[in-house]
Order: structure tokens, then sequence, then C-alpha cells
């Protein structure tokens, strides 16, 4: 695969000048013109981001490229994936991504939202690694799983939480490897997940 030599470009957004008032100037102007857009077109290409299957020469920090075989700059691509890294100044690091909050529209075991109005209900986001829970449930099985979080928002080992419940009840509340969210130990008048946070690798 080809690789682009380029180095990163400021873009800057094309503003058209002024029209002459003289036909004998309108040539001149196109011309101008042109090579401005020329120009603009050329730093958009540069400052996009670019492929690239070997190690960056003299990166500059917040360089963003799109990793291949066989350049593998962070361990989370040394599996053979392709992916976007930055550089943040000493390394090159994958860009942290945020997701928006997926509120929880499919409860197990009897499980539903507290009170849609007054109190979060049921959600789960992440930022880069690390995913949060909110919400307040009731009504479902303690010692039973309240949903199940799909790939990408489970954990490579279980954790176990402390948490609240109604009648300021101990609550164990385990997330696991599946993805599961549980009620372990409890009352199911209420249970806050609010606060709860664990990372995905």
């Amino acid at each position: 695969m080809a690789v682009n030599e380029k180095t990163d470009s400021l873009v800057t957004k094309y503003a058209r000048g002024n029209l002459p008032n003289t036909p004998e100037a309108l040539l001149q102007f196109i011309q101008s013109e042109l090579t401005r857009i020329e120009g603009f077109t050329n730093a958009s290409t540069e400052a996009s981001i670019q492929t690239t299957d070997k190690p960056v020469v003299n990166p500059k920090r917040g360089m963003v490229r799109y990793a291949v075989a066989p350049w593998y700059p962070v361990a989370s691509v040394l599996s053979g994936d392709t992916g976007l890294v930055v550089y943040d100044g000493s390394a090159w690091a994958v860009p942290m991504v945020s997701t928006p909050w997926t509120e929880v529209t499919v409860f197990e075991n009897g499980w539903v939202n507290y009170h849609n109005t007054y109190w979060n209900t049921a959600a789960y986001r992440k930022v880069g690694d690390i995913v949060y829970l909110k919400g307040l449930v009731k009504d479902g099985t303690v010692d039973s799983t309240i949903f199940t979080m799909p790939e990408g928002y489970r954990p490579p080992k279980s954790y176990l939480f402390n948490g609240t419940s109604s009648n300021g009840t101990y609550t164990r509340i385990d997330v696991d490897t599946g993805g599961q969210v549980e009620m372990r130990s409890g009352a199911n008048g209420w249970c806050s997940l609010d606060g709860l946070s664990f990372s995905v690798i």
C-alpha cells in the first residue's frame, strides 16, 4: 500500500474575493481565484486523515493516522486490527471516543424504571474504555439480572459494587463478563445504579 508522506496542514476556509468592476480585470480575477481554490483544495487533502503502514517520521502532537498492517502503534491494534491513532506528544494512542447515553429498553426478571419523570431512567454509556451506569429501577426479583448490555460494554472480569436500595438496605450489584447487570442482594422497592462505572479493558 502506498503511504502519503505529506505533512499535516492547517485547513483554512475559502472565501471568494470581491468581483472587479471592469471587464478587463475579470480575466485576471478568475485566474487568481482558480489559483486560490487550488491551494485550498491541496491544503484540505494534505490535512485529511492519512492511512499509513509504517511509523510516521517526526510525528506532531495531535497528528491522526489510520494505522494498517504491518504498523501496530498501540496495543489495541496488535491483534491485526486497523484503526485510528493519535499522537499525544510522546506516544501513539487510540482516540477517546464517547458514546451517548443508551436507555435500557429491555429489562429482565420484572425490573422496570422507578419513575421516568422524576428520576434517571436506567442507561449506560462509554467514555474511552470506561462504562458508566445511571438510573433508578424497582420491582424486580432480588438476586437476578436487571438488564444485559451489548458487546463493547462488557468487562473482561466481573465487577462487584456496593449500592443503595429502598429502606436504606445494603445492596450488592454485579456486572458480569456477559454484560449482565445484576442485583444480588438488597430490597426491590428501588435500587440505584447512579455512579457505577467499570473498565472494559
